[in-house]
Formats: structure tokens, sequence, C-alpha cells
């Protein structure tokens, strides 16, 4: 029989047995992942194309969740061949991780180059347009020269968009000064388009003092509101928007006080939709009536109206959320778009003058009619800082070609400098 003095001791040896089970099975628990890992980054850089399949697949869904897995691609993509390269790259894309940050600054400037070298233009359009993205990399002098070669490219849309990097990239860069040449050669470019453009960058970053040719107005343009009938109401319930937008800041110059709060609760307490819209906008501009505003908000039931109400108490800071909501209306035809706008240009007039004139891509709207005809000019520029070109408008409300095209040139070498606190 066994003696009973030795029952403590197994007892003993029977725990620690079992705690280092438990121990060990944490432990494999906790290494899992990290295998796991392992195989898939493995099975990445595979010659089995099923198996990088696999691994690429992993990437797509998981690259945006596992840190470790991410930094694993990094590690894979700098000793990985073109076809790997490019194949990981498109897998990160889709996982919504190359862009910078996160993607390092050496990989993003072998993928720009690999896209400078490719034989479709479009490619190369991308490079020049994706190298804006190293504006504050310590790659700065590579990044000059890939676009001092797409500047030489043969296709003028490739040196057109190479010019509007190098134009931003002189503007906000600690090391401006090589994107600046750049910009200054480019004014001898063979097509006359991209030379012109070259020509007004040049003038607006200050590397060249004659202005001749560049479409540029250096004298002041007086640009007085227009002197509205007292009564506004037909202004206020115009079919086009920008008549409207331009009746509500007619009003805000010319009302204060009680005026100004028994105006904006006649257009709120208004059976027009119009009239109702101009209200909201009206209150968002001078903050006042937030309570009927709100009030109305609640109780109306036409969507587009409801959403200006919506709108109007963003401008007056009651409303979160309101920037999400006005950058998906400005799209919506059934919206008035420019009326969105000048909410947008009251609460965030980056993102508006962003939407609005769109200097790395095509105007959304005909600027030419909107800032001219239409007059809307009148209200964008009480938004711009008094350093902004004017227009010149004249008699006939047309406005040139050249002269928008300075303004939206303008906007790109310096929208840095009005989002910055």
């Amino acid at each position: 029989m066994m003696s009973r003095r030795h029952l403590p001791r197994i007892a003993t040896l029977a725990a620690s047995l079992l705690l280092a089970a438990v121990i060990g099975l944490v432990a494999a628990w906790l290494c899992l992942p990290y295998f796991h890992r392992q195989q898939q980054l493995g099975r990445l850089a595979s010659s089995d194309l099923t198996e990088r399949r696999r691994g690429l697949s992993h990437l797509v869904r998981h690259a945006g969740t596992d840190p470790a897995l991410l930094a694993g691609s990094w590690t894979l993509l700098r000793r990985a061949d073109t076809d790997l390269f490019v194949q990981i790259v498109a897998a990160l894309g889709r996982a919504g991780q190359w862009r910078r940050p996160p993607a390092p600054d050496d990989l993003y400037l072998r993928w720009l180059n690999m896209l400078a070298n490719d034989g479709d233009a479009e490619a190369r359009i991308l490079a020049a347009q994706r190298a804006i993205e190293l504006r504050d990399s310590m790659q700065q002098p590579n990044v000059a020269a890939l676009l001092g070669r797409l500047l030489e490219d043969e296709t003028a849309d490739v040196r057109y968009n190479a010019l509007i990097t190098v134009a931003e990239l002189a503007a906000i860069s600690s090391h401006g000064k090589p994107f600046g040449v750049l910009a200054l050669a480019a004014t001898r470019d063979p097509n006359s388009d991209v030379a012109r453009h070259a020509t007004i960058f040049a003038r607006l970053l200050g590397l060249a003092e004659d202005g001749v040719g560049s479409g540029i107005v250096t004298r002041q343009i007086p640009h007085k509101l227009p002197d509205l009938p007292e009564n506004l109401r037909p202004f206020l319930i115009n079919d086009d928007p920008a008549v409207r937008d331009l009746a509500c800041v007619v009003a805000v110059d010319r009302y204060q006080g009680a005026v100004l709060d028994d105006f904006v609760a006649s257009l709120l307490n208004d059976f027009n939709d119009r009239a109702k819209m101009c209200g909201a906008v009206t209150a968002g501009l001078t903050g006042v009536q937030s309570e009927l505003l709100s009030q109305k908000q609640d109780a109306e039931d036409v969507w587009t109206v409801k959403q200006v109400y919506r709108l109007g108490l963003w401008m007056q800071g009651r409303w979160p959320g309101g920037e999400a909501l006005a950058g998906q209306l400005v799209a919506k035809a059934q919206m008035p778009r420019t009326t969105v706008l000048l909410t947008m240009l009251h609460a965030d007039r980056v993102a508006a003058l962003d939407y609005l004139l769109n200097p790395r891509g095509q105007p959304r709207f005909d600027l030419i009619d909107l800032l001219g005809r239409r007059r809307w000019w009148l209200v964008l520029r009480r938004y711009l800082p008094s350093t902004a070109p004017p227009l010149a408008i004249d008699a006939k409300q047309y406005v040139a070609p050249d002269q928008i095209d300075v303004l939206r040139n303008w906007h790109l070498v310096n929208r840095h400098r009005m989002a910055s606190p």
C-alpha cells in the first residue's frame, strides 16, 4: 500500500504538470497568430501561383487590421521582383493601404518610377498626380528628378499633370526650390497651353516678375454688391439658386438686429420652399433664429428643404456631421448645388473651394457662366483672402477663361495657407 506521506508530493507534482499544460496551451494560442501570419507572408513569396493567390487574398482582407502583417508586406516588397511587387501593391491598394502614409517612402517612390516608365500615358499621368503624396518625404531630390522626367514626356497631358504637382510642391515643400526651377522651365513647353499654365504658376509663385501673357489681373477691380430693390422676395424665390444665394448675401449686408431677426423668421415661416431654404441659409450666415430653424427642421417633410435646414444648423455649429452631409449633397442634381457650396464656404472654406475650383482636375461647374453671367463671383469673393486674384467682369457679365485658370491655379498653390490654423 502506498504511504500516505507521499500524497502531498504527488499532488504538488500533478498541480505543476497541470499548470505547465495550461501555460503551454496559452503560449500556443498566443503564438498561433504569429505562425499563421508567417505562413501567409510565405505564401506571398511562393513560386506556386495558387499559394501566392491565397496569400494575396489574405493580405486584401487583413492588411487594414493587422499592423504586423502590413509591416511584413513592406519587408517583402523591398526584396520583391517586379511582378511580385506589382501584385502586392495591387492587393494593398484593394485593402486601402497603398497610400502615403502608411507606405514607406522608398517603396512608394519605386512604384512611382515604375509608373513613370510605363508605356501607357495614363500610368505616367497617375505617377505625376500621386507624386504629391511624397510632399513631406525625405526623398524630395528623387521626387524632383522623377517629375523632371515627366515634364519632358512626349505626351502633353503627362507634362501638364507633372506641372500641377511641381507647382504645388514648390509652394508647400520646405525644399521647394528645385520644384520652382522646374516650373519656370516649363514656361518654355512646346505646348502653348502647358506653357501658359506654367507662366501663371511662375508669376503666382513669385518666380517671374512679368505677368504679360499670364492672364493675371494686377489692378484691383471693384465688385460692389448689386443694388437690388428693397423687396428681395422676387430674388429669394428665383428659379436659379445662384440668384437666391446672392440675395441672401445682400440681405446679410442690408439687415441687422431686430430687422434681421424678423426677416429670417418670415422666410422660415413662408409657404414657398425656395424662401424657406433662403431663410435657413441666412440664419446660418448670421447665427440668428436658431431655435426656430431647429423646429422647422424637425417638422419639414420636403426632403430638399429639410437638408438645407440641416446645413443651416451646421453653419451655426449645431448639426454634427454636417461636413459629410454637405459633401454628399453638393453632388446631387436635385439639390440647389450652389447653395450647398455657399454653406460649405461658410463652414469649411477649403473643402468648398477644392470642390468648386478643383484645380487638380476638370471643373465641376461652368465657371465662366457661374462666376460671370450668374454673378456668383459676388458670393465667392466674400470668402477669399485679399491676396486672391480678382476677376475682371465686363458689362455683359463675361469673364475671360484665362482669369478662371488664374483663380484655379492660385487656389492650388495657396490652399495650404487657408487650411493652416
